[in-house]
């Protein structure tokens, strides 16, 4: 598209990404002022307020001194990014968790990711990825075992577990998954009809993904929300 779609999309999303290739390498960089991991859920769950600057480290590298998260920070992000934005697709970053955690898991402070993660539903998020790691790894990071303890009661329905676990071994990316994923994600039955109805009569809903600037009458959202996301299955194509 136009510089001015790309303008647009990057303050839709808040991130811009880089890519350049030298050699046999592609090097890529997401430039991020937002957490903002994909609509709707970091609204719902608010994630650019969690203390993100208030726990990190100072290092260098290359001679430089530089910021970086805690490991307890970096462990909440990598398993919310890899929940909300892959919806639990894609092994390079449910491998790169398993990694951190076989690093750092016996130094992390669970309490203190536990607090952090202050929501029923960021908890659940972190359980059901601790649980995933538990299961696909057959129990060799004694760590991942304490899901039990992010995962709030009756936060999952009956098949909702072994739904995750047919995303993560997909071979390629379902849109319809995704759409599953989003409003399942909550830990109450309110959270989750808060999430249908944003999609539904949100005017910056599944319009706002899909770029139209159309001016569509409030009693009419639901049904052009419907047809958007009905013609992108239909399609299969990305919003």
């Amino acid at each position: 598209g136009s510089r001015e779609d790309f303008d647009a999309l990057s303050e839709i999303t808040g991130e811009t990404h880089f890519m350049k290739k030298a050699g046999a390498l592609n090097a890529s960089i997401d430039l991020h002022w937002k957490m903002r991991a994909e609509f709707p859920m970091n609204n719902y769950l608010d994630l650019d307020k969690l203390p993100w600057w208030e726990n990190t480290q100072k290092f260098t590298i290359g001679g430089a001194p530089a910021t970086r998260l805690s490991p307890e920070m970096q462990f909440i992000h990598l398993a919310l990014h890899f929940a909300i934005h892959h919806h639990y697709h894609g092994l390079r970053w449910f491998v790169e968790l398993f990694l951190f955690l076989k690093k750092f898991g016996n130094k992390l402070n669970w309490d203190l990711i536990y607090d952090t993660a202050a929501s029923a539903d960021c908890r659940k998020l972190i359980g059901v990825c601790l649980q995933l790691i538990d299961d696909f790894f057959a129990g060799s990071l004694p760590t991942a075992a304490s899901w039990r303890g992010f995962m709030p009661a009756r936060a999952l329905l009956p098949g909702e577990y072994r739904f995750y676990k047919k995303c993560l071994t997909r071979e390629s990316e379902s849109r319809l998954a995704e759409y599953i994923c989003m409003p399942l994600s909550p830990a109450t039955i309110f959270g989750r009809l808060k999430i249908i109805y944003y999609f539904l009569f949100d005017a910056e809903g599944i319009v706002f993904w899909h770029g139209s600037n159309t001016k569509v009458p409030t009693l009419l959202l639901p049904l052009y929300n419907i047809y958007v996301v009905g013609r992108q299955l239909l399609r299969k194509r990305d919003a």
